[in-house]
């Protein structure tokens, strides 16, 4: 500061300042399907498997040869509106090289093109002489503009250079079939038709490839079998469910499928039934215990009390005049029942004849039918009102009892089915356990095949743990029942024979999990839950800053951006893309912050650097107000924006053009209103990619003072040297022959100015009035009274 002592009253205007990893590396999930496979046939469930991927700027590249797996935030000229697959394909022969494909493409065929809100992804399917490479398939995700967003591959450019692979099979299909049902030591096995593929191996091998499902284990297994030798290449479960053990409370009974004539449907009608909405203790406000207990399915005229009648859309009637839990979203099913005794679904003479009690057989069926109904048509909802199309999926097949008295649920992706095990509390009683196996079903919708890892299994159950969380939550937040903490999942379902789960979590990624571990088999279920809630806690902190229905809607459509041997990052990175293609990336400083906050984001790596430092970057410059700043960034820089605070609202953008080099520069008018103004910098690189600084803004920002600094009522304050008298009317001085300034003055009391104020205007305002003769002036001082100078 330098001090300024003035003669006059002061107006101060100033400144104050992932590679290809072969498909056999994948983890043994269950100790129970090692314990029912022959020793010859568990070698094909290996210890480990080392990724051969690693995380690089914008994406992953494989670690033997360099070519990427993982493309984040693409830069392309390429732009085809309408046409996303040509765009995909002129996208990939551009980047041929980099992706390590075949020039032209043409052993890539497309398999799949499904459709989000703002985006279209388009699946291909690597192929050898025609046959398919085992889950070598590429995704390229489009934008409404036709460019190219995000790249996924699995490509397996080692099978292409291959020398004559012979693809022929020695083995028959049947033969192969046979091979499957004799792995297993106890027990039967149900065995899907089989395809041929290419496996991927160091040295590709023709295989068979299967689906099965054992009678002693709740499993979905992917079973390839050696076309040549016969030989289990590998076997895999793709089943997902609900808790980390599934408990039998009573004896197995030998396994059954229940069959019924499927008669087509007459006509479609609204049913009505008894539902909870989502669980007894949540709609009583109370824990459980007491009156409140499962009471193996009793009666309890408490628990019956919490039911809710229900509307239950488009059920069935068939040509037999019966109405049946069977519509658009949802089929109650009998079929594949492994542990329980048979089941029949319910079919009504009255489409009301659904008003089941909880000790009813047929109540699950009816909440089974009821919460997946209702939450598929509110995710079509998500997609459509933001002008997208439904979301693309028959109906997922539902068996409210077909665990039997296992305490557990599944979804296995390949029959499209949901299980409900009856141990301990019914799990098809507590919607959020419905909700949660329902999103199985919408994530593998989306992308299929991301269980095959264990990180892609974790963001699995992550990903059902969120979803069933957030409809709690905005039951909860809305006010339908009454308060609790939503964090508490299963609510009612985790009572008698486990705890539930709790939506939290204060884990980093990498360090804090387990499941991205190198060795896939590393993560242990325990681990694996805990890095599913990690995930589900971490997008409930998107929900605090976004609320429910936005949020929703981009997680849902992150998923479809997906693919195979997905990692948390990929699901963060895919998250950001969302909201770039739907919402023109208005989010996206919320979810930097609390993506990068959790590790998932290399946020130093997500846009344009940003320096300024406001005591020396922002200052008075005329009337104007200058601000400069120095930004950099791995791609170019597209703008760099200016926002302040105006009045009770933020105004701009104000652009800072490229001044020089890495500096940009702009003015803002001097605003009419003294005080502070709070400001913050947007920079913006050519992907959309935005950084902000303050990181935080608009909660800080940086601050900058103009206007009246200081005003100085002079003659209140003066100090009068000489005869001047005070009077009513102001100073006069009494007649004097000749008077010098030290003899006659008005001296103001000294004023600090910043040194750093810039452009200062120093305003008095004043009326005098000199007798004939007479005269004077006004001078200033910049040295505390030691010298001055005449004011002009």
């Amino acid at each position: 500061m330098s001090r300024r002592v003035l003669r006059i009253a002061l107006l101060l205007l100033g400144v104050i300042g992932l590679g290809y990893a072969p498909a056999s590396t994948a983890q043994d999930r269950t100790g129970a399907a090692r314990e029912l496979l022959r020793p010859d046939a568990a070698l094909a469930l290996p210890d480990s498997g080392a990724r051969e991927a690693r995380s690089v700027a914008g994406g992953r590249v494989d670690a033997r040869n360099s070519i990427w797996r993982a493309r984040y935030a693409v830069k392309s000229s390429v732009s085809i509106p309408g046409d996303p697959v040509k765009a995909a394909r002129t996208y990939l022969r551009s980047e041929a090289a980099a992706f390590g494909l075949e020039a032209e493409l043409r052993d890539l065929e497309v398999l799949d093109v499904k459709q989000s809100p703002g985006s279209r992804h388009i699946l291909f399917q690597q192929v050898y002489r025609g046959i398919p490479v085992h889950e070598a398939t590429l995704r390229v995700n489009v934008d409404g503009a036709g460019r190219p967003t995000m790249v996924f591959s699995r490509y397996a450019p080692h099978v292409r250079e291959t020398p004559g692979l012979d693809t022929a099979p020695a083995l028959p299909e049947n033969a192969a079939k046979e091979r499957v049902r004799r792995i297993v030591i106890r027990g039967e096995v149900d065995v899907s038709p089989g395809r041929l593929v290419v496996y991927p191996s160091e040295k590709p091998r023709l295989a068979w490839a299967f689906t099965a499902w054992p009678s002693e284990a709740p499993a979905e297994w992917e079973v390839l079998i050696d076309a040549r030798t016969g030989e289990a290449i590998r076997i895999l479960d793709r089943s997902l469910h609900e808790k980390r053990t599934g408990r039998p409370l009573h004896e197995a009974e030998p396994a059954t499928s229940v069959a019924r004539p499927v008669s087509s449907p007459r006509e479609t009608v609204d049913g009505v039934g008894y539902v909870f909405n989502p669980d007894p203790l949540t709609t009583a406000g109370v824990a459980y215990g007491g009156p409140y207990t499962d009471g193996e399915d009793g009666p309890l005229e408490l628990l019956n009390a919490q039911r809710k009648q229900v509307v239950l859309p488009d059920i069935n009637r068939g040509a037999d005049g019966l109405y049946r839990l069977e519509g658009p979203n949802v089929r109650i099913v009998g079929e594949y029942t492994p542990r329980g005794a048979p089941y029949t679904p319910p079919a009504e003479t009255r489409p009301d004849g659904f008003r089941y009690g909880r000790e009813h057989e047929h109540f699950e069926a009816v909440m089974a039918y009821y919460h997946i109904d209702r939450n598929r048509r509110y995710a079509d909802s998500l997609f459509t009102s933001a002008g997208g199309p439904p979301v693309q999926m028959v109906p997922v097949g539902v068996n409210p009892h077909g665990r039997g008295w296992e305490d557990n649920s599944f979804y296995t992706p390949t029959r499209h089915l949901i299980e409900f095990g009856r141990g301990g509390v019914d799990d098809a009683e507590d919607a959020a356990v419905i909700v949660h196996e329902h999103a199985h079903a919408l994530l593998e919708n989306a992308s299929a095949g991301l269980a095959g890892t264990s990180e892609g299994w974790a963001l699995h159950e992550g990903f059902g743990d969120y979803w069933a969380g957030s409809f709690v939550r905005g039951l909860i937040e809305q006010g339908r029942v009454p308060y609790r903490d939503w964090r508490k999942l299963f609510y009612w379902d985790g009572n008698a024979t486990w705890d539930g789960r709790y939506i939290q979590s204060t884990s980093i990624y990498p360090k804090d999990t387990r499941c991205d571990d190198a060795l896939y088999n590393a993560c242990s279920d325990r681990e694996l839950y805990a890095d599913g809630i990690f995930w589900a806690a971490t997008l409930m902190e998107v929900y605090t800053a976004l609320a429910r229905e936005t949020t929703d809607r981009l997680v849902l459509a992150s998923l479809y951006y997906l693919h195979r041997e997905v990692t948390f990052r990929d699901a963060a990175e895919a998250l950001l893309q969302a909201d770039l293609d739907i919402y023109a990336g208005a989010h996206r400083d919320d979810l930097v912050r609390i993506l990068g906050a959790r590790g998932l984001l290399d946020v130093s790596a997500l846009g344009p650097t940003i320096a300024h430092d406001p005591s020396l970057q922002a200052r008075s410059q005329g009337n104007a107000l200058y601000f400069e700043a120095q930004v950099a960034g791995v791609l170019p820089v597209a703008s760099v924006e200016l926002y302040y605070r105006s009045g009770s609202g933020w105004s701009g953008p104000v652009a800072l053009p490229q001044a020089a080099g890495p500096i940009y520069a702009g003015t803002l008018p001097m605003p009419s209103v003294p005080g502070l103004v709070p400001y913050y910098l947007v920079a913006t690189d050519v992907t959309g990619r935005r950084t902000r600084m303050p990181a935080d803004a608009p909660a800080s920002t940086f601050r900058i003072m103009v206007g009246v600094v200081r005003q100085t009522p002079a003659l209140d304050v003066a100090r009068a040297v000489g005869d001047w008298r005070r009077h009513s009317d102001g100073w006069r001085l009494a007649a004097t022959p000749a008077l010098t300034p030290p003899q006659a003055a008005l001296v103001l009391v000294p004023l600090d100015l910043a040194a750093n104020g810039g452009a200062i205007a120093l305003e008095m305002e004043h009326t005098y009035h000199l007798g004939d003769g007479a005269g004077g002036r006004v001078e200033i001082s910049s040295d505390d009274g030691r010298t001055w100078s005449l004011l002009v």
